[in-house]
């Protein structure tokens, strides 16, 4: 009896570490949108000063979570809100501020490059929609700005996908002239990490 107990303990473990070594978290960003360059700037100003809890208050989007076995197949799935997030993130902060005297105490050692690289979790993206228009008082900054950006993504998408699909991966950033600051975007995505990855980045 023992015996079985014992197996079944060992069967179960190695299942898991199976579905670990073998699966991936995705998130899907669904419908991110910043409505006006007001907020733009008050989103700005909450990142400077480090309450990101409140970013929600001038954003909106969902975000799904995916684990897929084999990195396709789903066996959790479940969605947020940005004021879910917002929610976590206030718990995080009041966690953090609990642990502050802590971690002023602890001696941090630089890691060796290696090391470094090593911990950088290998993160694809399987699917870009994306729209932004952009505009400032000064048109030549205008068009500088769009263009740089649109070329700093196209960059980066070299680095973080695997198969371009062009159906899958679809950006525009406009310019406009008006004469006033302007900005809004409109985005969804998909992108995703190997579990151990996440639970090496998370430990």
């Amino acid at each position: 009896m023992v015996v079985l107990i014992v197996s079944i303990i060992l069967i179960i473990i190695i299942a898991i570490v199976i579905t670990i070594a073998f699966s991936a978290i995705k998130l899907e960003l669904i419908d991110f949108s910043i409505k006006d360059y007001e907020d733009l700037v008050e989103i700005i100003k909450l990142i400077k000063d480090k309450k990101y809890a409140g970013i929600s208050k001038h954003t909106d989007f969902i975000l799904k979570l995916k684990l897929c076995v084999l990195k396709r197949i789903p066996i959790i799935n479940f969605k947020v809100s940005d004021e879910g997030i917002a929610k976590f993130l206030r718990k995080q902060i009041r966690k953090n501020k609990l642990k502050k005297e802590e971690r002023e105490i602890k001696k941090y050692v630089e890691e060796d490059k290696k090391q470094i690289e090593n911990d950088i979790p290998n993160i694809n993206v399987e699917k870009l929609k994306l729209l932004m228009n952009l505009g400032t008082e000064n048109a030549s900054f205008t068009a500088l700005s769009t263009t740089a950006l649109t070329i700093l993504i196209s960059i980066i998408l070299r680095f973080l996908v695997d198969e371009l699909e062009e159906e899958n991966f679809k950006y525009e950033i406009n310019p406009i002239y008006s004469g006033k600051n302007t900005f809004n975007i409109n985005a969804s995505l998909i992108l995703s990490m190997p579990t151990v990855d996440v639970i090496k980045l998370i430990r």
